[in-house]
């Protein structure tokens, strides 16, 4: 893996409107509300049926069957594979940079639109 040199400013400066606190809208903490709170009812249900039944499957399985139950779709399967390690400190800013330069180009190569 090649080396990526930063060589940008040690601490950069913060912008004006970066630094400005914010208060998140009203939908937007509701939304969250209610994104919590059917959290916890599914994961109450997956525990509640752990206890109660013999053949529960594990987490995955049981929130896939839960979708499908309800007619939602549910994401492809997920590969994860690990990379070589960079043998340098982990704070050192040439590590930083070489490994956020190598996951750009994995998620163009692969055309993903996150970075995980």
């Amino acid at each position: 893996m090649e080396i990526e040199h930063y060589r940008g400013p040690k601490k950069p400066k913060m912008t004006a409107a970066k630094a400005k606190k914010s208060v998140p809208t009203l939908k937007f903490l509701a939304s969250m509300e209610i994104s919590l709170n059917r959290a916890q009812e599914t994961d109450s249900a997956f525990l509640q049926d752990v206890i109660t039944s013999d053949n529960c499957p594990e987490f995955n399985g049981y929130n896939t069957r839960e979708c499908r139950e309800a007619g939602q779709y549910t994401n492809a399967r997920t590969n994860a594979d690990y990379l070589s390690l960079i043998d340098m400190t982990r704070s050192d800013p040439d590590t930083i940079m070489t490994a956020m330069s190598e996951a750009k180009s994995l998620t163009v190569k692969y055309r993903q639109d996150f970075i995980y």
